[in-house]
Parts: structure tokens; C-alpha cells; sequence
């Protein structure tokens, strides 16, 4: 199958001229090698049994917030909503419904501001074998 890219600034997928982050060894191979993080369990549903995963990068930043703030401010507990949010914007950019964009809040240093963010994303379609997989990448 043919890599699909959904960006923010198009509403068309157009076929990549790159490579995805895992080469030429698919899904189970970025995630196997560290570089994704598997979120099919949360995802079968937005993506009809697809094998889905999060680069490793984009979930730190915006889904598993650093350690630091997660120990200050007990962000953890928002951190399925942000996965959430993420997936359900993934689902909607792949059927060109919406740019591949989602929204989340975060506080500032001092723990009593909150603050709107709007993060882009790319979500790349990749072969992985017998199925295919959906790929978030930043």
C-alpha cells in the first residue's frame, strides 16, 4: 500500500516522497526499535482494528508531559485525555474532516495558569505485513 501523509496546512493526503521514521521494516519495526509507542488498545475503535502508534517524541511532549511536571502539578491524571484528544484527531485528519491538529491545555511554572496549546501533527499510513498501521508523528 502507498504511504498516505495528512498534514496540517492541506486537507489532501498527498503521497510522501520520504520515508517514514521506521524505514522499510513498518510499524513493528519503529516500535520494536523505540522510536513509537504502541496506542492500538486506546485506538481500535477511531481506527477499525489498524495497529496505531505515537512517535516516542510526540508522546513525551504532548501526551506524557515531562516527569517534573507530572510530580509538581499531578498532571498525570489528564494524561488519557490528552491520548485521547490526539487519537480522535488523528481519526478525524485521516478522513480529511479536519487538519491534523489537536488542542490540549498545560500550566505554566507556577502551577495556577492554564494555558491553551495547539500542537500539528503528521499521520503517515505504513505497511506493516499482513495489516496496515497509522503512524503520529511530529
Amino acid at each position: 500500500m502507498d504511504d498516505v501523509t495528512t498534514r496540517c496546512d492541506f486537507h489532501r493526503a498527498p503521497k510522501p516522497t520520504g520515508r517514514t521514521l521506521a524505514g522499510n521494516v513498518g510499524l513493528a519495526g519503529a516500535i520494536g526499535g523505540g522510536s513509537a509507542i504502541e496506542v492500538t488498545a486506546f485506538a481500535g475503535k477511531h481506527f477499525g482494528g489498524s495497529r496505531v502508534a505515537i512517535e516516542t517524541q510526540v508522546y513525551e511532549r504532548h501526551v506524557g508531559w515531562p516527569s517534573k511536571a507530572i510530580r509538581t502539578h499531578a498532571l498525570y491524571l489528564e494524561e488519557g485525555a490528552r491520548l485521547d484528544g490526539l487519537i480522535s484527531a488523528a481519526t478525524r485528519a485521516g478522513r480529511h474532516e479536519m487538519p491534523a491538529e489537536f488542542a490540549y491545555s498545560t500550566v505554566d511554572a507556577d502551577g495556577d495558569t492554564v494555558i491553551p496549546q495547539r500542537q500539528s501533527f503528521t499521520l503517515m499510513r505504513v505497511d506493516d505485513g499482513d495489516r496496515t498501521g497509522w503512524l503520529i508523528t511530529q
